[in-house]
């Protein structure tokens, strides 16, 4: 199952286009399936899932499964250094 999307504003007319960056253009009252390559490229432009990003709006709808890779947060990595290195290196 993919994930769907539907906005609902009452603020707008049944009808009106909105885009959402990287996910394409949603008429307002409708529901509309997104392609596993239009939820990749929000999660490439984002960083985070669609679902989780559109979640906090109230005025949109979200149902099914993500099927985007969400690239792990980077790992800090701790710098060590010898004692040579902290002297100077071999001479």
């Amino acid at each position: 199952m993919s994930l769907t999307v539907k906005i609902n504003n009452p603020e707008f007319p049944e009808g009106h286009i909105f885009a959402i960056n990287g996910l394409g253009a949603f008429e307002n009252c409708t529901e509309r399936e997104v392609s596993n390559e239009e939820e990749q490229t929000f999660v490439d432009l984002k960083g985070v899932a669609a679902r989780d990003a559109l979640a906090s709006d109230p005025n949109i709808e979200v149902s099914g499964s993500a099927t985007a890779k969400v690239p792990d947060p980077p790992v800090e990595e701790e710098i060590t250094t010898t004692e040579e290195e902290e002297e100077g290196g071999e001479d």
